[in-house]
This record gives C-alpha cells, sequence and structure tokens, in this order.
C-alpha cells in the first residue's frame, strides 16, 4: 500500500489487502467519539453515516493518515473515524447473523487485526466484543432491569470490571448504544458496508512515508494532548461544510507537496492542507500565545478573525456586532450562525 497516495480503500479493503494489523499507537489519545460531553460530535458523524447508506451510494469519510512499520498499519490521524468504523461493523455483522465472516476477516493466524497499543485493555474488549458480542434483542428485552446500556454490558460474562477504568472501553461501549439506536432496524446495511465492489464508507489512505513527513506530522498531530481541542471538533464540521458549499460547483484541485501530485476535491484539498502545509506555518508560531502544546488555537484564531472580519464587512447592526464581539465564538454553530 505505500506506492499509493491517496488511494481509497473500505476498512473491510483495508484489512483483506494487507497482512498488516491496524494498530493505533501508544502515543495517540483514546477513543473520544463515544465520550458523554461528545454527543454533538458522535450524533453529526452517525447521521451523517446513516444519510450514506440510505442514498445506497460510495461516500468518502476524508483523509487517513499513517504508514506502515514491523506489520503494523499505523494511523496518525483518523484513529476516531476507524474505531467508529470497528465498532459499525461489528454491531451491522451481529444484527444480520454474520459474526463469523467478520471474526474471520478480522483475525489473521490468531492475531487480532485492531488493536490499541495505548491500553492493553482496549485491544482485550475489542477482541472479547467480536468473539463474543452483545445480544442486542436481549438488551432491548430486558433494559428496563438496567439504569443504562453501559451497565447491562458490564453484567455480561465475559466482560472484566477491570475495564471500567480504561476511558476507551467506555467510550465504545457508549458509541455502540448510538449505533444501536440509530441502526437497529437495518441489518439490511450489512451488505452495503461490507460489499467488495462498491463499498458505501471509504476513505483515502494517505501513506506519509511517501511524502516523508512521517515523524514530523506525528510530532505535530500529537501535540495538541490527549482530549479533542475546540478547533478539531471545528475542523470536522467545517470540512463538511465546505463540501456542501462545493457539492454543485466543484473543480479539481491539483496538490503539490514534495514530488507528489494529487487531484482532489475542494473539501479534500482543504483537510490535506490544513492538516500538513498550514499546520507547518502555524506549528511556527505555536510559543507565541498561550499552551504551545496546544498549537491549534493560532489556526483557529485565525480563521475565527478572517470570518469575524468578513461579517463585520457585510452588516451594520451594531447590537449584533456587539453581541458578537463578546462571545467566546468557540463552537461550529456559532460561528456557521
Amino acid at each position: 500500500m505505500s506506492e499509493n497516495l491517496g488511494k481509497k480503500y473500505s476498512f473491510c479493503q483495508l484489512l483483506e489487502n494487507s497482512s498488516n494489523a491496524i494498530v493505533i499507537p501508544l502515543i495517540q489519545r483514546d477513543y473520544v467519539q463515544g465520550k458523554q460531553n461528545k454527543e454533538e460530535v458522535r450524533n453529526d458523524f452517525l447521521k451523517k453515516i446513516y444519510d450514506y447508506f440510505e442514498k445506497g451510494e460510495n461516500q468518502d469519510l476524508d483523509f487517513v493518515y499513517g504508514y506502515t512499520k514491523d506489520n503494523k498499519y499505523i494511523p496518525l490521524d483518523g484513529q476516531q473515524r476507524l474505531t467508529t468504523l470497528f465498532l459499525l461493523h461489528t454491531y451491522l455483522s451481529h444484527i444480520s447473523g454474520n459474526e463469523d465472516k467478520w471474526k474471520e476477516l478480522i483475525s489473521s493466524d490468531n492475531q487480532f487485526k485492531f488493536r490499541y497499543e495505548v491500553r492493553r485493555s482496549s485491544t482485550e474488549f475489542c477482541k472479547s466484543l467480536v468473539n463474543h458480542g452483545i445480544n442486542f434483542k436481549e438488551f432491548e428485552s430486558q433494559k428496563n432491569k438496567f439504569e443504562t446500556f453501559g451497565k447491562y454490558v458490564q453484567n455480561l460474562y465475559w466482560y472484566k470490571l477491570s475495564w471500567n477504568l480504561d476511558p476507551t472501553v467506555s467510550s465504545m461501549v457508549n458509541m455502540l448504544f448510538e449505533i444501536h439506536e440509530m441502526f437497529k432496524s437495518k441489518p439490511s446495511y450489512y451488505d452495503l458496508l461490507f460489499s467488495k465492489e462498491n463499498p458505501v464508507l471509504t476513505f483515502l489512505f494517505l501513506d506519509l512515508e511517501n511524502l516523508n513527513q512521517g515523524d514530523e506530522l506525528y510530532i505535530k498531530m500529537n501535540a495538541r494532548g490527549k482530549m479533542l481541542t475546540p478547533f478539531e471538533n471545528f475542523k470536522a464540521r467545517f470540512e463538511e461544510k465546505i463540501g456542501l458549499l462545493f457539492k454543485d460547483n466543484d473543480i479539481k484541485r491539483v496538490l503539490d507537496y514534495g514530488e507528489k501530485s494529487i487531484e482532489l476535491n475542494t473539501k479534500d484539498y482543504f483537510s490535506f492542507k490544513i492538516d500538513s502545509v498550514w499546520s507547518n506555518l502555524f506549528w511556527c508560531y505555536r510559543s507565541l500565545v498561550g499552551d504551545p502544546n496546544n498549537y491549534d488555537d493560532e489556526i483557529f484564531n485565525f480563521i475565527k478573525e478572517i470570518l469575524l472580519y468578513h461579517f463585520i464587512k457585510s452588516n451594520i447592526d451594531s447590537d449584533l456586532l456587539e453581541q458578537i464581539l463578546k462571545s467566546k465564538l468557540e463552537t461550529f454553530n456559532q460561528l456557521n450562525d
């Protein structure tokens, strides 16, 4: 795969076409899309996926950056999406009666092919989830006996109570519940997800080794620490907004990076630029204001100032301007409004 720059893969194709396991590296943050305080981000992402299934047409989930080393595929950015895809594959294979096929695909030579180096307990949970599964029909019939879905899962015979200390496991359980709530009546979506000819969900794999950016970009992507920053949440939704704005009138943009050239739509062009070329620029100024480990702040402030400037140019409502200038403007909804 290392020779393929910007090549499209589904989650299944990545597992089928490579003997490598998908391994979340030690320095990466925990899985957080399922955290209680990430409800807006989680619901938006799942709703987007659901809409893709409803259309039944192939859709890309943006870039996944990474490289291969020692028989491991190591994602540097995109592990949140990959983990959610792992959970979605596990869920749909279970409710559609295809657990055995999924077990065969996700394992090779007794090696589980989706692993977390952050904590061994995360991998143990993923492996047990695939091997033993959750009986969601039983949960529906017994949910009145349990305070939450998490309490039901903790009561399963294969669940280790020590996993309660792992924030990634807790987040995965929350996400599984949200997936269940949205997809429980859609076992037919299994065929769309696992299709070899036309999978409904794919991503663009970008091998950083080809760009000679592996170590440098790895440091920058993880300098922001373990928690998702406001900018990361904003950026994900801003990219979706760009995709909608250019949906019916897009142009192909040629990205020249080093000795490589790839042709991208506007959304993917922006996504790559802001995670690499423009990050390189703002990285130089990370120590000027605030915590140098959160260099996202500089990029976020720059974008907010541009948006604010253009808004002020086209509005003369003094009361509205005063209200906006007093606001911190920290969320996508605020800036979008």
